[in-house]
């Protein structure tokens, strides 16, 4: 609050070798029902939910509360840059009372009811606290988590762990991005304690 940025969380679920999805990019549901309950607890917790265009052109996501959770469901954030999505006129329709936005290079022609904003990725913090969403959910994929990690945004890491392999090398992984050359540029984190939820691990 004093750097008037917002709070930032990534979070995904994964297998125990490191894949969120299988090499034929099934993912529902690597982990099981206690975690996608917690997740979404999670989401009950923020202002904004994040993802990136491409998760939206796979799943369609409806980024509300289920799992039986209830409460205020967060506020939709599209990172959008390319305007992949502007098209899906029916999807953004659905987000319309939640108040929807997207980053995006191109202002016009988004469905009426979308906010949209420009600049890059260095103004995301202060460009949503702005916007009064103080605390954000990210829930990829892969490349939106690696566009965040590359330019070091992100302060909390929600990781849910299933007991499978997966295994495949094209099977995708939590991070993409440019990532880091060498060990000694890695991102540090402090551990919190594990939790057990069902046969996962948060």
């Amino acid at each position: 609050h004093l750097q008037g940025k917002t709070h930032i969380s990534l979070k995904w679920a994964m297998s125990a070798d490191g894949h969120t999805a299988t090499s034929g990019g099934e993912s529902h549901w690597i982990t099981g029902e206690k975690a996608r309950a917690h997740a979404h607890g999670l989401r009950r917790k923020v202002d904004g939910i994040m993802v990136g265009a491409g998760t939206v052109l796979t799943d369609l996501p409806g980024l509300d509360l289920r799992h039986g959770v209830v409460g205020r469901a967060p506020r939709p954030v599209i990172w959008d840059p390319n305007a992949r999505t502007r098209g899906l006129r029916d999807w953004w329709s659905k987000m319309s009372g939640r108040r929807p936005m997207v980053f995006s290079r191109e202002p016009s022609g988004w469905p009426a009811g979308v906010c949209v904003l420009d600049g890059g990725i260095q103004q995301l913090e202060k460009r949503l606290y702005a916007e009064g969403i103080h605390a954000l959910l990210v829930e990829g994929g892969a490349g939106l988590h690696g566009l965040l990690c590359d330019h070091a945004l992100g302060d909390r890491l929600y990781v849910y762990v299933a007991p499978t392999l997966l295994g495949g090398a094209s099977a995708p992984a939590a991070v993409a991005g440019q990532g880091m050359a060498k060990l000694a540029e890695a991102r540090r984190f402090l551990w919190e304690p594990p939790c057990l939820l069902g046969e996962d691990v948060l």
